[in-house]
């Protein structure tokens, strides 16, 4: 068991399979690290290639998988399944009457697991209960202007940085929006996930302000 970084420490020619997990690594088409272990086992007659995050319709992720695999090269399967997308000759479409063969093909190769029933096993444990998401909304004072002009309504957020500034304008209230929930059940497990690191320094300090309060008034009815 090792790690992608020391493959060059090991004698491959020496193992007669092979199992890539986070096989992710090979979609770089023109990445060192995908073609070394394409090379390095290209005669190794046992692999197995695993990812949790894959990318169907990634083609150029499909034809790496397939050539490490020893299914086809990559260049076979867009000579077979594709054609140049007009004239950018980066860029592969797939051929409108090669679909169903293309993924026939795939099909013949790849399997897609979602469960250990899948392969016979008790999948009771990975029936996940329902997913309720709920919306909060909260009020924020903007300043809104355009140009030089204040404005009657905020205006859209429509560059990456408009939108982290609309963010970051409302972080306090939805920190604060954050707390409330959690309090209603304080002794219930939280986890909260931030988009910014200024969200989760806020969390954690009106978080941690709260636990001091507790410590204090339990500390007072001790004594």
């Amino acid at each position: 068991i090792t790690n992608y970084e020391i493959l060059d420490h090991f004698e491959l020619a020496q193992f007669a399979g092979v199992v890539l997990d986070e096989s992710s690594i090979l979609k770089a088409y023109d990445g060192k690290t995908k073609q070394a272990i394409v090379d390095g086992f290209r005669e190794t007659p046992y692999k197995l290639s695993c990812t949790a995050t894959p990318s169907p319709n990634d083609y150029m992720e499909l034809g790496n998988q397939a050539e490490f695999l020893g299914v086809m090269t990559r260049g076979e399967m867009l000579a077979t399944f594709f054609v140049h997308d007009g004239g950018d000759t980066s860029k592969w479409r797939l051929k409108g009457h090669a679909e169903s063969k293309f993924w026939g093909w795939v099909a013949s190769w790849a399997v897609v697991l979602a469960n250990p029933t899948d392969l016979g096993y008790d999948g009771s444990d990975y029936v996940l209960p329902p997913l309720n998401v709920e919306q909060i909304t909260v009020r924020t004072d903007v300043e809104n202007s355009v140009g030089e002009q204040l404005a009657m309504f905020a205006s859209t957020a429509q560059t990456l940085t408009e939108r982290r500034e609309a963010r970051r304008s409302s972080l306090k209230e939805r920190c604060e929006a954050a707390k409330r929930l959690r309090e209603k059940e304080p002794g219930e497990q939280w986890l909260f996930w931030v988009d910014l690191n200024a969200e989760a320094d806020e969390l954690k300090s009106i978080m941690r302000l709260k636990f001091v309060e507790l410590i204090r008034l339990s500390t007072n009815q001790t004594s």
